[in-house]
């Protein structure tokens, strides 16, 4: 599969969840490494890039996404 590339808007605490359980446990645990969607769709956590992010809270305005998940 390609790389599935995910662009946010709107930072929060829902994202800060989805990013660091992709981040952290899926793509540093000893299993398979992949999503189960339905019975013939699996995407594996090394397909997915986070590559924008756009929030128009003035404290997270021009920061990088690390800082931004941060202030949830």
């Amino acid at each position: 599969m390609s790389d599935i590339k995910v662009v946010i808007f709107g930072v929060g605490s829902c994202v800060k969840n989805l990013y660091e359980g992709i981040s952290f446990f899926y793509k540093k645990s000893k299993r398979d490494n992949w999503i189960d969607l339905s019975q013939s769709w699996r995407i594996y956590s090394s397909d997915i890039l986070f590559i924008a992010v756009f929030d128009f809270e003035k404290r997270k305005f021009g920061r990088p996404f690390q800082e931004v998940i941060a202030i949830g």
